[in-house]
């Protein structure tokens, strides 16, 4: 990893977590805390990054700190741009998931606790698998994913809900998508 790429990934590191010490992210990274160190006088030249040393010492940033707005790649643009159009596949997904992930402002502590957490309804999609007369891999088809897929959340599986939701929005277009998720205040 270069120099600047490694920046760029405290960056994301710090815009995630908000509190990391130079310990785990020279570990994380693979290099010394001496490094880690040199990267981070480096970026408070230009950037607001605290750094506070002892026994709970570390790296730290405030709730203002957003180094990435306005720096979506070609690639992020594009896939922005096809989900405003109704283009939604894999990719796009994948894509919005990154972008989410990179360039999304972290939740202070009060926003997390109104954070709604979701899951499946398993129940309502079984219930309109039956009104449709559909099986699984007729669901699979439907949804535009794959039946391994299918089948590993219909057994209560762990999942990247955002995938399966925009594949039920297709499956059942006129459908409230909301009845295909169990909202429950984190």
């Amino acid at each position: 990893m270069k120099i600047y790429e490694r920046q760029f990934e405290i960056l994301r590191l710090l815009n995630e977590r908000r509190f990391e010490t130079m310990g785990a992210m020279a570990k994380e990274f693979g290099v010394t805390t001496r490094t880690i160190f040199s990267d981070i006088v480096v970026l408070t030249e230009r950037y607001t990054i605290k750094t506070t040393h002892g026994h709970n010492g570390g790296v730290s940033v405030g709730n203002d700190f957003h180094p990435f707005i306005g720096t979506l790649s070609v690639e992020e643009t594009k896939a922005l741009i096809n989900i405003s159009l109704g283009v939604i596949d894999e990719y796009e997904i994948m894509m919005l998931q990154k972008i989410i992930s990179y360039y999304g402002a972290a939740l202070n502590e009060r926003q997390s606790k109104k954070h709604l957490k979701s899951r499946i309804n398993l129940a309502h999609i079984n219930k309109k698998m039956t009104e449709k007369g559909w099986s699984l891999s007729e669901l699979a088809k439907n949804c535009g994913l794959s039946m391994e897929y299918i089948d590993w959340i219909m057994n209560g599986n762990p999942s990247e809900e955002i995938l399966l939701i925009c594949g039920l929005a297709d499956a059942f277009p006129d459908e409230d998508l909301r009845q295909f998720l169990i909202l429950n205040e984190k």
